[in-house]
């Protein structure tokens, strides 16, 4: 093999493209009850915390001999963490923070203590990701969606910082499915 030279890789001789990380799009499937998605998928500046789930080491000891082998249990919650951008509409309402209020409190409603039913409020996830003509190359959906832990970024307030608000939150599904297109 020659020195690292731009006529030894073949990815340059054969024009590969570089996956690029801001080609992508979220869209959110939320229960019926609730409207407006596309709104949603406007707003989405990362979503990160994607995992490959492997099952994890299991030992056993014999002496001082230390055996590992592959545990039988794999966990498959994802975990994911949105960051979105904020807007008012026309009629000055939140949109973003409207919809993501709403999901939550099928879940959980703060101010009355109720619980919701699974059934009415999980949801889906689909995350694809494009080439630079934007057809899609990646996809994983994530299943029994539903958002979890805090709402960030809402309630904080700074005379000095003139940047559009960001909504921070977390999604959590129970497993997923992909393609590879």
């Amino acid at each position: 093999m020659g020195l690292p030279h731009v006529q030894n890789s073949k990815a340059a001789r054969e024009h590969f493209e570089p996956v690029v990380n801001s080609l992508f799009r979220v869209t959110f499937i939320l229960p019926t009850s609730i409207k407006g998605e596309p709104l949603l998928t406007e707003h989405v500046i990362s979503v990160t915390g994607f995992k490959d789930p492997g099952p994890e080491a299991v030992q056993q000891q014999y002496g001082t001999a230390i055996r590992s082998y592959a545990s039988t249990e794999v966990n498959n919650t994802q975990v994911l963490d949105f960051t979105m951008s904020l807007n008012l509409n026309k009629n000055q309402q939140n949109y973003v923070l409207k919809k993501i209020k709403e999901w939550r409190k099928m879940v959980f409603n703060p101010l009355t203590a109720e619980y919701g039913l699974a059934a009415d409020y999980m949801g889906q996830i689909v995350v694809e990701r494009y080439n630079k003509k934007f057809q899609t190359i990646y996809e994983r959906t994530i299943h029994n969606a539903w958002p979890s832990g805090e709402l960030t970024g809402i309630d904080d307030y700074d005379i000095t910082n003139h940047e559009p608000m960001q909504l921070s939150f977390q999604v959590t599904g129970d497993y997923y499915s992909e393609a590879e297109l």
